[in-house]
């Protein structure tokens, strides 16, 4: 006879051993009245949870199957979009800055690129908005 159990996280969250034993118990009336009661208690088991640190040690790749290969190579793929994500919201343009004849992008507060030098000094409003004159 084969039992399957699941698993939560309940149980799995510590790494260690647990001894378990499991108790399969059933009453049935008979026709007569009366009462049969079944059970069945199993020998003692030990399930060994292993921490994640030290799984991988344990189970080399390839006995990983197909659909556990897959789903390691989509989390690296996952994390490596991440980390892409990261470093183009570092380096992009949020605005640019006006100072003198010179226009210059930056991000995050900080410049970066080169500075590009124009022709005409801009004038700027006290409120903000920048005058353009057509040439």
């Amino acid at each position: 006879m084969e039992y399957r159990l699941p698993f939560d996280t309940k149980l799995t969250a510590e790494a260690g051993d647990i001894e378990l034993t499991l108790t399969f118990s059933k009453a049935v009336i008979n026709d007569d009245g009366t009462s049969t009661q079944y059970v069945r208690k199993t020998l003692p088991t030990t399930i060994t949870i292993t921490p994640i640190a030290s799984w991988s040690d344990l189970i080399p790749d390839a006995a990983l199957t197909a659909l556990d290969q897959r789903i390691i190579a989509l989390n690296l793929a996952q994390e490596q979009l991440a980390q892409l994500a990261q470093l183009l919201n570092t380096g992009k343009a949020d605005n640019i800055v006006i100072e003198g004849d010179q226009l210059q992008l930056t991000s995050n507060g900080e410049k970066i690129g080169d500075a590009v030098t124009v022709n005409q000094t801009f004038n700027i409003n006290t409120n903000g908005e920048l005058k353009v004159v057509e040439i």
